[in-house]
């Protein structure tokens, strides 16, 4: 069953926003995708999440992936892009006190163009690629961990609060995630 539900999810984003049309849109208000809990999605090393996207604006915050929640001390990573600038968190241990952060130093993401990301999370650094070319970027909190295994949901377009919510919608699309 795991298997087939993440071969599902690389075929929902296995075309490129330039050529099918395939890609995942998302509307900024409800849509969103949920894959059940999965210890292939529970990176706590070293790794790397990436994607085309096309967002319709920049304005606020937008949770390309998030895996895990604060509510339950469950949280493990995300990768969301706020203000034009692409964001990266992860936690060691599950806790939201405590988690750590990395971010472009300036707005690298233009709204309505399809842009290739990258975040490369190794076990001493955090890099940042834009359409294949390395980004300035700094430590926003923390230092750079392993990352705490959570049994929460792989979420894209979407993040879970501590409160339950779900909020930062994606208002665009993702594909090739």
């Amino acid at each position: 069953m795991k298997s087939i539900l993440i071969f599902l999810l690389l075929v929902l984003l296995s075309q490129s926003c330039f050529s099918q049309n395939n890609s995942a849109y998302f509307n900024g208000t409800t849509g969103y995708i949920e894959v059940p809990s999965n210890d292939l999605l529970n990176f706590t090393t070293e790794f790397t999440i990436e994607a085309w996207i096309k967002l319709d604006n920049i304005t606020g915050t937008q949770a390309i992936v998030h895996k895990g929640w604060c509510g339950i001390s469950d949280h493990s990573y995300s990768l969301a892009v706020a203000d034009g600038k692409i964001t990266h968190s992860w936690n060691a241990d599950g806790n939201c006190n405590f988690s750590s952060g990395a971010q472009t130093v300036n707005a690298v993401i233009i709204p309505a163009r399809c842009t290739h990301i990258a975040v490369v999370h190794g076990t001493s650094q955090i890099s940042f690629y834009v359409d294949g070319v390395l980004v300035p970027s700094t430590i926003t909190a923390g230092s750079v961990t392993g990352i705490h295994a959570s049994q929460e949901p792989f979420r894209i377009g979407i993040y879970k609060f501590l409160s339950g919510s779900l909020g930062f919608p994606v208002f665009g699309e993702v594909d090739e995630l």
